[in-house]
């Protein structure tokens, strides 16, 4: 199991430096603000491509990886809100995902028209993909990240948090001392602070 984990952490890094190294550089060529956020990617580097040779190929493989991506990437929380949706809420599997793919689909294709120029698509002086965006991000994730740490190491009880960690004890359990150091004093202290760093706070 550590060593799945690492290799996924490894993949992940090792994409997100060879993604910068590829896409800064003609960011920078082209005079590009490189911390414009969402709009880096689906407002300026079209115009980046359009620039480059061979660049609306490029653009279309660019573009269907990105997509790939963002799907893979995103089955992982879909099926989190599907689960609770049929435990809680007693609706069969199929039918959860029929509402949870429509309501994704209708809120997405509003965010995305919130980022055409003069779009009407605004809360707090934001489009709505920003607001979206910065809902998630800077509040919601490491808001739900406190409370998961919190409640691992202080509401669990340490027979479930070990059997968790260690898979009933077949991995890790010379970590789990250390591990459960880490999510009781370490973790949520380091998170409380970044989450009030992203909220402007710090």
């Amino acid at each position: 199991m550590a060593r799945i984990g690492i290799s996924v952490a490894m993949a992940d890094i090792t994409v997100a430096i060879l993604s910068g190294l590829a896409i800064f550089p003609a960011v920078f060529t082209f005079g590009i603000n490189p911390t414009s956020g969402p709009e880096l990617v689906f407002l300026t580097l079209p115009n980046v491509f359009a620039q480059m040779h061979g660049g609306y190929f490029l653009a279309i493989i660019f573009f269907v990886l990105l997509f790939l991506a963002s799907i893979t990437s995103s089955i992982s929380l879909f099926e989190v809100i599907v689960a609770y949706v049929t435990e809680e809420l007693h609706m069969t599997r199929r039918r959860a995902l029929l509402y949870i793919t429509g309501l994704i689909c209708i809120s997405a294709t509003l965010c995305g028209l919130s980022m055409m120029p003069n779009s009407s698509l605004r809360i707090a002086g934001m489009n709505l993909f920003d607001f979206c965006d910065n809902l998630s991000a800077n509040i919601m994730l490491p808001l739900g990240g406190l409370l998961i740490v919190l409640f691992s190491g202080w509401v669990l009880s340490p027979t479930i948090l070990r059997t968790e960690i260690t898979s009933q004890g077949a991995y890790n359990r010379h970590l789990y001392p250390f591990l459960r150091f880490l999510i009781r004093f370490v973790i949520p202290i380091v998170v409380f602070f970044l989450f009030l760093s992203r909220i402007g706070f710090l």
